[in-house]
């Protein structure tokens, strides 16, 4: 069985996402608590206070000891050790999406480590009453996203300086539309399609980026990329 964190999460076996008591939002939440804290423990009380904070204390020891034996009836017994006022996810009796991406990056597999990122961190995915989980989501995601960033980037990069025009065209697109108000990463994409020879379409992308801008966050481009916009209007040398 694994689990995808890298978009809804959800328990599956095979292709096929497991549904029932163990695939409960609270339980979910749970499993990523422990899946991002592998081969560690976290104390109980820690997870009560993040997954239940509104409840009392024994009503809350209750939800979560539910929250173990969902998880172990789906999983095995042996998934969840509980060690003293601890748990700790056994990574034996599961994978995760996520541990995938990270290997990849270690490895500097970053071909790989971009094709596991199918979608950002619990994307869509949210505890309402649970607002330190959820903050705690959003730093995480964050953390992640930037991962992915900068292994994109970095394949961009090697692109261009191998002269693979399509790849590198291609990588700057891919950046561009992950986070489509980075200036930098629009700046790569005309400098990606003037070496390509299409200047129609570098003029097209700074004026997409500049009028985004304006639109989403009332601001403008810096004035890196003002320079290099103006310059393709005026006609400078690509």
């Amino acid at each position: 069985m694994w689990l995808r964190l890298l978009g809804y999460p959800g328990i599956y076996r095979a292709d096929k996402r497991l549904c029932g008591p163990a695939s409960h939002r609270h339980r979910l939440a749970l499993l990523t608590l422990l899946a991002t804290h592998a081969h560690l423990t976290r104390p109980r009380d820690t997870l009560i206070g993040w997954l239940w904070p509104e409840a009392d204390l024994p009503h809350a020891r209750h939800l979560l000891n539910c929250a173990v034996h969902a998880i172990r009836a789906a999983l095995g017994d042996e998934a969840l050790a509980s060690e003293g006022g601890e748990l700790r996810l056994a990574c034996s009796r599961l994978t995760a999406d996520l541990w995938a991406f990270q290997s990849a990056l270690a490895a500097n597999a970053l071909d790989q480590a971009v094709r596991l990122h199918a979608a950002p961190f619990l994307h869509g995915f949210s505890l309402p009453g649970a607002p330190e989980f959820d903050h705690w989501v959003e730093l995480r995601r964050r953390e992640v996203t930037d991962q992915y960033l900068n292994a994109l980037e970095r394949l961009a990069a090697s692109a261009d300086g191998c002269e693979d025009r399509v790849m590198a065209i291609a990588r700057w697109r891919e950046l561009t539309e992950a986070s489509p108000y980075n200036s930098r990463f629009a700046i790569g994409l005309i400098e990606a399609l003037c070496r390509s020879g299409d200047r129609g379409g570098a003029i097209t992308a700074a004026d997409e980026h500049e009028r985004l801008l304006r639109r989403d966050l009332e601001a403008e481009p810096d004035d890196a990329f003002r320079t290099i916009a103006a310059g393709l209007r005026d006609g400078a040398p690509a």
